[in-house]
Protein backbone atom coordinates (compact mmCIF):
# COMPACT_ATOMS: atom_id res chain seq x y z
CA UNK A 1 0.00 0.00 0.00
CA UNK A 2 1.77 2.84 -1.43
CA UNK A 3 0.71 6.41 -1.19
CA UNK A 4 0.38 8.12 -5.20
CA UNK A 5 2.36 10.82 -3.30
CA UNK A 6 5.59 8.84 -2.58
CA UNK A 7 8.99 9.72 -4.64
CA UNK A 8 10.55 6.35 -5.02
CA UNK A 9 14.13 5.36 -6.65
CA UNK A 10 14.64 2.63 -9.16
CA UNK A 11 15.71 -1.34 -8.12
CA UNK A 12 13.47 -1.14 -4.42
CA UNK A 13 11.97 -4.90 -3.30
CA UNK A 14 8.76 -4.51 -1.21
CA UNK A 15 7.75 -7.89 0.10
CA UNK A 16 3.37 -7.88 1.26
CA UNK A 17 1.93 -5.47 3.70
CA UNK A 18 4.20 -2.77 3.38
CA UNK A 19 2.85 0.65 3.86
CA UNK A 20 4.27 3.39 2.57
CA UNK A 21 2.66 6.89 3.90
CA UNK A 22 2.06 10.17 2.04
CA UNK A 23 5.19 12.40 1.18
CA UNK A 24 7.41 9.85 1.67
CA UNK A 25 11.01 9.72 -0.17
CA UNK A 26 12.51 6.40 -0.97
CA UNK A 27 16.23 5.89 -2.29
CA UNK A 28 17.02 2.96 -4.80
CA UNK A 29 18.23 -0.55 -4.00
CA UNK A 30 16.12 -0.73 -0.61
CA UNK A 31 14.19 -3.87 0.48
CA UNK A 32 11.24 -3.78 2.62
CA UNK A 33 10.51 -6.72 4.47
CA UNK A 34 6.72 -8.19 4.83
CA UNK A 35 4.12 -5.48 7.52
CA UNK A 36 6.92 -2.72 7.74
CA UNK A 37 5.24 0.76 7.69
CA UNK A 38 7.20 4.10 6.59
CA UNK A 39 4.82 6.49 8.02
CA UNK A 40 4.24 10.05 6.84
CA UNK A 41 7.26 12.31 5.61
CA UNK A 42 10.31 9.94 6.09
CA UNK A 43 12.87 9.98 3.84
CA UNK A 44 15.30 6.79 3.38
CA UNK A 45 18.33 6.65 1.55
CA UNK A 46 20.16 3.70 -0.47
CA UNK A 47 20.79 0.38 0.07
CA UNK A 48 19.25 -0.54 3.16
CA UNK A 49 17.31 -3.40 4.22
CA UNK A 50 14.30 -2.64 6.71
CA UNK A 51 12.81 -6.44 8.33
CA UNK A 52 9.44 -7.57 8.39
CA UNK A 53 7.74 -5.85 10.96
CA UNK A 54 9.60 -2.61 11.17
CA UNK A 55 8.37 1.31 11.69
CA UNK A 56 9.70 4.01 10.82
CA UNK A 57 7.70 7.31 12.53
CA UNK A 58 7.10 10.17 10.54
CA UNK A 59 9.43 13.18 9.11
CA UNK A 60 12.34 10.23 10.27
CA UNK A 61 14.97 10.05 8.16
CA UNK A 62 16.93 6.50 7.21
CA UNK A 63 20.54 7.19 5.52
CA UNK A 64 22.57 4.66 3.22
CA UNK A 65 23.45 1.01 4.01
CA UNK A 66 21.42 0.73 7.11
CA UNK A 67 19.81 -2.71 8.41
CA UNK A 68 17.30 -2.84 10.67
CA UNK A 69 16.20 -5.98 12.42
CA UNK A 70 12.70 -7.74 12.79
CA UNK A 71 10.34 -5.33 14.66
CA UNK A 72 12.61 -2.26 15.21
CA UNK A 73 11.03 1.17 15.73
CA UNK A 74 12.11 4.56 15.53
CA UNK A 75 9.70 7.16 16.71
CA UNK A 76 8.91 10.54 14.84
CA UNK A 77 11.93 12.64 14.02
CA UNK A 78 14.77 10.49 14.20
CA UNK A 79 17.73 10.26 11.93
CA UNK A 80 19.63 7.15 11.29
CA UNK A 81 23.45 7.87 10.08
CA UNK A 82 24.91 5.97 7.50
CA UNK A 83 25.34 2.39 8.36
CA UNK A 84 23.24 2.19 11.33
CA UNK A 85 22.70 -1.42 12.68
CA UNK A 86 19.72 -1.24 15.09
CA UNK A 87 19.09 -5.17 16.07
CA UNK A 88 15.86 -6.90 16.01
CA UNK A 89 13.06 -5.33 18.99
CA UNK A 90 15.17 -2.35 19.45
CA UNK A 91 13.23 1.13 19.54
CA UNK A 92 15.36 4.03 19.08
CA UNK A 93 14.32 7.58 20.35
CA UNK A 94 17.50 9.38 19.81
CA UNK A 95 19.57 9.90 16.30
CA UNK A 96 21.97 7.58 15.60
CA UNK A 97 25.96 7.76 14.40
CA UNK A 98 27.12 5.86 11.59
CA UNK A 99 28.99 2.87 11.41
CA UNK A 100 27.36 1.42 14.76
CA UNK A 101 24.87 -0.80 16.44
CA UNK A 102 22.06 -0.20 18.84
CA UNK A 103 20.15 -2.56 20.40
CA UNK A 104 17.60 -2.51 23.31
CA UNK A 105 14.37 -0.03 24.24
CA UNK A 106 15.32 2.14 24.36
CA UNK A 107 18.47 1.52 22.09
CA UNK A 108 22.03 2.35 22.97
CA UNK A 109 25.02 1.69 20.91
CA UNK A 110 26.38 -1.53 21.52
CA UNK A 111 29.78 -1.41 19.19
CA UNK A 112 30.95 0.08 16.15
CA UNK A 113 31.76 -1.33 12.61
CA UNK A 114 33.23 1.25 10.57
CA UNK A 115 36.00 -1.15 9.78
CA UNK A 116 34.24 -4.50 8.80
CA UNK A 117 30.74 -2.92 7.68
CA UNK A 118 27.76 -4.71 9.17
CA UNK A 119 27.79 -8.19 9.78
CA UNK A 120 24.95 -10.29 10.86
CA UNK A 121 25.20 -12.93 13.44
CA UNK A 122 22.93 -15.09 15.55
Amino acid sequence: DISRSVQMGAGNILMPGVIIEPLARIGSGNLFWSRTLICHEVIVGDHNYIAANCVVGGHSQIGDLCFMGNSSTTIDGVALADETHALPGSILFENTEAHTKYFGAPARAIGFHKDTGIVIQR
